[in-house]
């Protein structure tokens, strides 16, 4: 399609043309943001929700495979896009495109619509000649997530709603008692008291997306939760991992993946060991070196890295290690939603006995004391 630079494909390996030039200066160079005046994101600004993300890469992947211009396909996309935010954009891909730009820079002169994880896949495939592959990579990748991101709350619902139950249950004999208010009364503080730490969650964690450090510090309190962290550590390495395959795909430079990666993945725990690897990686060592030495992979993934290291099949090996994670996220989640409603049944079980105890034990003092 139109904006795609010819050229072969490069290497598979992680050696060679991949490494890319060493960092100037002894730091790892990295991407900008996806806005090109590296501004901070505007909590106002246009966004588009990730399931119209994919839909828009993958539509477009199909109409450049099937050989329709850049230009042609980006004003067919902006005539049937139901997002205000990829119209809008999809109209400025088409004037940069007119000019004589690629992808890519229309991409990065589209405010905050497009990350720099998929600005770099499409500017590397731009430059290999790749291009339906890297939007369809894209696309999959976000159709992944997307569906990661529904088991979670699917898994998560009915905890959530039994939760809810063992707060109001407990109010059920004060509606005897003291009648509707005495009930009201009751209930609404514990719900109070969970709907206002779920709300203090939501905010903290809207404000950590405008925040770098307080981005680092709810990371870092989610990287180490109890009961939790399993999840959460899997998701982010599996993240991790799938980003850095995608990296390999489009033929970027492993020093600059691998930094992205890091920072694709969510987690700055995960963000501050990936950039300790680039930097070693640009010195000549080697990946699965290098992961290994940060100790935030499990071994099994680290196995299948240094496997296909060797054998020179790092872009298979890589979504291999990625599925392996994901399934036993997966797992962890399915233990998660099992513990949860089970410890709420409990607790309901204990306090609706402690309470049926109390009430027996206060109706036969006041017949003997009769």
């Amino acid at each position: 399609g139109g904006g795609a630079a010819g050229g072969a494909p490069p290497p598979r390996g992680w050696r060679g043309a991949l490494v890319g030039p060493p960092p100037r200066r002894g730091r790892v160079e990295v991407l900008a943001a996806s806005d090109p005046g590296g501004e901070p994101r505007s909590f106002l600004a246009p966004r588009a929700s990730r399931a119209h993300l994919a839909a828009f890469y993958r539509q477009l992947a199909t109409l450049v495979g099937a050989g329709v211009s850049l230009r042609a396909a980006l004003r067919t996309l902006e005539a049937r896009e139901s997002s205000p935010a990829l119209r809008s954009a999809s109209l400025a891909l088409q004037t940069t495109v007119d000019r004589g730009g690629g992808l890519a820079e229309g991409m990065k002169r589209s405010g905050h619509v497009f990350g720099e994880l998929h600005v770099a896949l499409v500017e590397a495939a731009e430059k290999a000649g790749r291009l339906e592959q890297a939007l369809t990579t894209i696309a999959d990748h976000e159709e992944a997530g997307l569906a990661l991101s529904r088991r979670v709350a699917a898994g998560f619902a009915y905890p959530f709603l039994l939760l809810n139950l063992a707060l109001v249950i407990p109010a059920i004999p004060k509606l005897v008692q003291g009648g509707v208010a005495a009930f009201l009364v009751q209930a609404g503080i514990g719900l109070g008291i969970l709907y206002g730490l779920l709300g203090l969650f939501f905010a903290a964690w809207s404000a950590s997306q405008r925040s770098p450090t307080l981005r680092r510090v709810l990371g870092l309190v989610l990287w180490h939760a109890p009961l939790f962290s399993g999840v959460v550590r899997g998701q982010a390495l599996a993240r991790f991992l799938s980003v850095l395959r995608a990296m390999f795909a489009s033929g970027l430079p492993v020093v600059q993946g691998v930094a992205l990666a890091g920072r694709a993945s969510g987690s700055p725990v995960l963000s501050a060991a990936a950039a300790r690897v680039a930097e070693d990686v640009s010195r000549g060592e080697g990946l699965a070196e290098s992961l290994a030495r940060t100790r935030v992979l499990p071994a099994m993934a680290l196995a299948i890295v240094a496997t296909g290291e060797e054998s020179g099949r790092v872009e298979e090996t890589l979504g291999k290690a990625a599925d392996a994670i994901e399934q036993e996220t997966r797992h962890k989640l399915r233990l998660v939603t099992i513990a949860l409603p089970l410890a709420a049944y409990i607790a309901v079980a204990c306090y609706v006995g402690y309470v049926i105890v109390s009430g027996w034990a206060k109706y036969t003092e006041s017949i003997l004391g009769q």
